[in-house]
């Protein structure tokens, strides 16, 4: 048991970034606390550790521009900048820019 748990251990490779924060680029008409709210990717805090997934980031970014549009921004445009990593690359601060339009 304890050769097939070292096993999996082992396929799985390493474990995904902390996420250490997410910053926000170009959000003008809504604080970051409030974008936060809509996004499952979040800050690590001291009882739970988030870790960055692509999958779950990209699904953010789209909840994102439907929250914008179905706030009266039609023009608004939602992607994700340059990752950020800590100096030990154990951590990871993903940038989302906004242009909300006009």
């Amino acid at each position: 048991m304890l050769v097939l748990a070292a096993a999996r251990a082992a396929l799985a490779g390493p474990p995904a970034p902390r996420v250490v924060g997410v910053d926000f680029e170009g959000a003008r008409a809504f604080s970051p606390g409030k974008l936060q709210r809509f996004l499952e990717t979040r800050p690590t805090r001291l009882w739970y550790r988030h870790r960055f997934d692509a999958a779950t980031f990209a699904r953010d970014l789209q909840n994102l521009q439907l929250f914008y549009r179905g706030d009266g921004f039609l023009q608004a445009c939602v992607w994700d900048g340059p990752l950020g990593w800590t100096p030990d690359s154990s951590g990871v601060r993903p940038r989302i820019r906004v242009h909300e339009g006009r």
